[in-house]
C-alpha cells in the first residue's frame, strides 16, 4: 500500500453563529474543536469614527426580543429582523429597534443552576416527564396568549418561541405544545403535577417582559432533558408507553420522532426493522 503525505492544506469556511448554536456543535464534538474564538463577529459589530480620536468598537447581541416578545436576529452589519418582518421593510438598527419597540431582551443561554433545576424535576417525574413536560409548557403558552389579549385583544403569543423562532427546535416545540400538549392537559395519569409547577416557574422566569434578558427555551428545555435522559436511563425512562415508537397505543409516528428529536437532540435510533 502506497503511503500518501499528510494533508497540510485545506479550504476552511467560517460562519457566524448564535452562542447557543455553537455551544451545541462545540459540546457535541469528540475532543477539542479545531478552532474556537469567542470575538464578535463582523456582522454583530459596527465601528464609529470619533473625529481624531480612535474608532470606536461596539458590539451588539445576535438575538434581542422586543416589549410586545417578538425575536430580532442580526443580518449585515449589525442590523436587525426577524421573520414576521413585511416584505421589503429594511432591517432596522439596534438603537431603532429599541426606540420603536424597546426596552429590548438580550437572548442568552439558561445559567447552569436553572438547568440542573429542571434536569431534577424531570428526572424526578420518570415515565411522565415528556407528557408533562409538554402540558407545563401548554400551560405558559395559553397564559400568555390570554396575558396578550387583555393587552392587545389579540389572542396569540410568541413569548415562549421568541428567542429562536426561526429555528426547527422552536418550530417543533411549538407544534407539539399545541397539539399533543392540548391533547394530554386532562390526561392527569400520565401527569406529575409536581413537575409541571417546577417547569412552569422556571420557563416563565426565562421569558418574563419583566427580566432584563431572555432564555432561549427551546434549546435550553432540550439540554436539561437530555441531562435528565442521561441520569435516569435514556428516552423509556423519561417517557411513557405511548411515546415508545411501534406502540400499539402509540401517538402518531410524526409526533413522537417529532418529540425524540427536539428533546434527544437526534432522531429516534433503527431498529433495524
Amino acid at each position: 500500500m502506497k503511503d500518501y503525505p499528510p494533508i497540510t492544506e485545506r479550504d476552511v469556511s467560517v460562519q457566524a453563529l448564535p452562542p447557543e448554536t455553537g455551544q451545541q456543535i462545540v459540546a457535541a464534538q469528540q475532543g477539542k474543536p479545531d478552532a474556537l474564538t469567542t470575538e464578535a463577529h463582523p456582522s454583530l459589530i459596527e465601528i464609529q469614527p470619533l473625529g481624531d480620536e480612535p474608532e470606536e468598537i461596539r458590539e451588539y447581541p445576535f438575538r434581542v426580543v422586543d416589549s410586545h416578545d417578538v425575536g430580532w436576529f442580526a443580518v449585515g452589519p449589525a442590523r436587525y429582523t426577524n421573520t414576521l418582518l413585511r416584505s421589503g421593510r429594511e432591517p432596522l438598527s439596534l438603537d431603532d429597534l429599541d426606540a420603536e419597540r424597546g426596552p429590548l431582551r438580550t437572548v442568552v443561554p439558561a445559567s447552569e443552576e436553572d438547568l440542573g433545576r429542571l434536569r431534577d424535576a424531570l428526572a424526578a417525574a420518570g415515565t411522565k416527564a415528556t407528557a408533562s413536560l409538554l402540558v407545563a409548557l401548554y400551560r405558559l403558552a395559553r397564559r400568555h396568549a390570554e396575558q396578550e389579549y387583555e393587552r392587545s385583544g389579540r389572542l396569540q403569543s410568541s413569548r415562549l418561541y421568541a428567542g429562536g423562532d426561526d429555528t426547527w427546535e422552536s418550530q417543533a416545540m411549538r407544534s407539539l405544545v399545541w397539539s399533543l400538549g392540548v391533547d394530554l392537559a386532562d390526561k392527569a395519569r400520565r401527569l406529575d403535577e409536581q413537575a409541571m409547577q417546577q417547569i412552569v416557574i422556571i420557563v416563565d422566569q426565562w421569558v418574563t417582559p419583566e427580566a432584563v434578558v431572555y432564555v432561549e427555551v427551546a434549546g435550553s428545555v432540550a439540554r436539561a432533558f437530555q441531562a435528565a435522559a442521561a441520569l435516569a436511563g435514556g428516552w423509556e425512562a423519561l417517557a411513557d408507553r405511548h411515546f415508545q415508537p411501534g406502540d400499539r397505543f402509540a401517538h402518531s409516528e410524526s409526533a413522537v420522532e417529532g418529540a425524540y428529536a427536539w428533546l434527544m437532540g437526534e432522531p429516534i435510533p433503527s431498529t433495524g426493522h
